[in-house]
C-alpha cells in the first residue's frame, strides 16, 4: 500500500503489533517464512504474488470508480508496483506490495465484513467518531488510504457526505468496488495518493483512518495541504505505541511493523511512528494548523497499544493587497 488502505477488517483484525529495527533499506517482502516460491505458483515472496494478481487484474474488464463516475474499463497494471510507475519511495512500494497480498488473501477467502455504524479511529470501537470531522452534509470529502471502503460508504449514507476514497493497493479497491462500487456519492478511485492530490479539486474535509503513517510525510504533507480548502479541516489517525510497549521514533524515519493477517503468515509493513510533536512541527511546517490531539488507548488492560488523532486544518488565504 504506497497509500495503505489501512481500514483493517474488523472480522480478522487482532491487534498484536509487533516492531523490528529500524530500516534503512526496504527488504523484499515473503508471505511465508523460508524460501521463496517459483514465480509461476501463485504463493511465496510478495513480489510473484504481485505479478499473479497483476495476470488477473489485466485478464479482463474491472469496475473502475474515477471522478467521472462509475465506468467499466480495462484495468492494466504495471508490471511491478515501483517507485518509477507509482511515484512513491522504496518504503511506500514495500507497503503497497504488502497489502496487495492482504487484499488478495482476502479475496480468496472470500472474507465476511459488516457495514460500520460509526467512524472508528483506534482498533477498537470507542472513542470519537465523524463528529470529529463536523458538518459533512454536502461536503466533498476524501477518505485517503480507503481499503475496504466501509469507513468511506458510512459516511456517504450516514452523513449525505460526498466521498472520494483512494486506494493503492489493486486487490484492497477490487474488493471495495465488489463491495460498495454501486453507492452513488461513493467514488472508489485506484492511485496514489499523492498523485491524486495534486490532482483533484480541493476538498472540504480529507481524513485517513492509520493510512498517513504508511507514506513519507515530506511528500505527503505538501500535497495534502493543497487538497484542503482553506480553511478545510483535517484528521487522521496514527500509531503511537505497539504491543511490545515501544513508542514513536525520535526522528522523521520509518520502521518495521508486523501486520497479522487472519489464516495467513505476517506481513512486513513500514510506517512513520513519530511523537505528536514531530507530527505537529510537521504539518505546522506544510500551512496545517493542529487543533487537538487525542489519546485513544486500548481498552483492554495489559493491551499497550495506543493511537492518536490529530484534528487540524488549512490556515485561510490572507490578502497581501493594501486596502
Amino acid at each position: 500500500m504506497g497509500l495503505a488502505a489501512m481500514a483493517v477488517d474488523g472480522a480478522d483484525w487482532r491487534v498484536l503489533w509487533r516492531v523490528h529495527s529500524p530500516i534503512t533499506d526496504a527488504a523484499p517482502l515473503s508471505s511465508s517464512p523460508g524460501p521463496p516460491a517459483p514465480a509461476d505458483s501463485g504463493e511465496g515472496s510478495a513480489g510473484a504474488a504481485v505479478a499473479g494478481i497483476e495476470r488477473r487484474l489485466t485478464d479482463g474488464p474491472h469496475k473502475v470508480v474515477a471522478a467521472t463516475g462509475l465506468v467499466k474499463a480495462p484495468f492494466p497494471l504495471p508490471q511491478r508496483l515501483t517507485r518509477s510507475s507509482m511515484h512513491s519511495s522504496e518504503h511506500e512500494a514495500a507497503n503497497t506490495r504488502a497489502w496487495t497480498v492482504y487484499g488478495q488473501h482476502h479475496l480468496r477467502r472470500g472474507t465476511e465484513v459488516a457495514d460500520v455504524d460509526r467512524l472508528t479511529w483506534g482498533f477498537w470501537p470507542s472513542g470519537p467518531g465523524a463528529e470529529v470531522l463536523g458538518d459533512l452534509s454536502g461536503r466533498r470529502v476524501l477518505d485517503l488510504g480507503s481499503g475496504l471502503g466501509k469507513f468511506a460508504a458510512y459516511l456517504v449514507r450516514e452523513h449525505n457526505a460526498m466521498v472520494d476514497a483512494v486506494e493503492s493497493s489493486p486487490t484492497q479497491h477490487e474488493r471495495a468496488v465488489a463491495r460498495y462500487g454501486s453507492l452513488p456519492g461513493l467514488n472508489l478511485i485506484h492511485a496514489d495518493a499523492v498523485e491524486h492530490l495534486k490532482q483533484a479539486e480541493p476538498y472540504d474535509v480529507i481524513y485517513s483512518v492509520h493510512g498517513v503513517a504508511y507514506i513519507d510525510p515530506h511528500r505527503l504533507l505538501p500535497a495534502l495541504c493543497n487538497a484542503l480548502k482553506p480553511g478545510g479541516r483535517l484528521a487522521f489517525s496514527v500509531l503511537h505505541t505497539n504491543s511490545d510497549g515501544r513508542g514513536p521514533s525520535p526522528s522523521v524515519a520509518p520502521r518495521r511493523e508486523v501486520l497479522p493477517l487472519a489464516g495467513g503468515d505476517p506481513l512486513t509493513v513500514q510506517i512513520w511512528t513519530l511523537s505528536p510533536t514531530l507530527w505537529e512541527d510537521l504539518l505546522v511546517d506544510n500551512g496545517l494548523l493542529v487543533d487537538r490531539i487525542y489519546v485513544l488507548d486500548a481498552p483492554d488492560e495489559g493491551n499497550r497499544v495506543s493511537v492518536r488523532l490529530f484534528r487540524a486544518h488549512r490556515r485561510a488565504c490572507v490578502s497581501s493587497r493594501r486596502e
